[in-house]
């Protein structure tokens, strides 16, 4: 018989057996990954999937500075449809609402075919998507709150589980906007 089949402990001593017990008896359950933990492992930021576009298109927006601005670089184009997959595979399932996603796509689309036909400059296109991005961090960022807020006292854990999706949320809008 295993120690968690027969736990008892001695009347006179409950409070430091009922600890004792407590601390057996939660490393005897079984270890079922749930899909919040498959979730964490499986975490895929979006700094690294545009990473991973630049590694796969050559395009480095980090060098965008020196591309005129009625341009597009070597690879950008490639680069950009990258992105929005990544943007649609990392950024839209951590997101309490991801349909503003399609708008910032479909916003970056168009300034990007202006730059080819130069009516459009990368500057504005910068400042259209740096615009987008900023209203779904603010979006989200009342979303996580109104969340919290619904929860009432005493759920803390929730809350900080909902603060923590939000950290993550916030970190990949603000590699999209550094980077896109």
């Amino acid at each position: 018989m295993g120690i968690c089949a027969g736990l008892s402990f001695n009347q006179g001593r409950k409070v430091a057996a009922g600890l004792a017990v407590a601390t057996i008896v939660a490393g005897c359950g079984t270890s079922i990954p749930t899909q919040r933990d498959e979730q964490l492992t499986n975490y895929e930021t979006m700094g690294a999937a545009m990473r991973q576009c630049t590694i796969n298109t050559g395009y480095n927006p980090d060098l965008a500075n020196q591309i005129p601005q009625n341009q597009l670089g070597e690879g950008e184009e490639d680069w950009r449809d990258c992105v929005y997959d990544a943007i649609d595979r990392v950024l839209a399932p951590n997101l309490v609402n991801p349909d503003p996603l399609d708008e910032l796509i479909d916003t970056d689309e168009l300034m990007t075919e202006g730059i080819l036909d130069g009516t459009t400059t990368r500057a504005q296109r910068n400042q259209a998507v740096q615009a987008r991005v900023t209203n779904i961090q603010l979006q989200e960022q009342v979303a996580r709150q109104q969340q919290v807020q619904g929860l009432g006292a005493g759920a803390v854990l929730a809350a900080t589980t909902i603060n923590n999706d939000y950290d993550r949320a916030r970190s990949d809008l603000d590699a999209l906007a550094r980077n896109f």
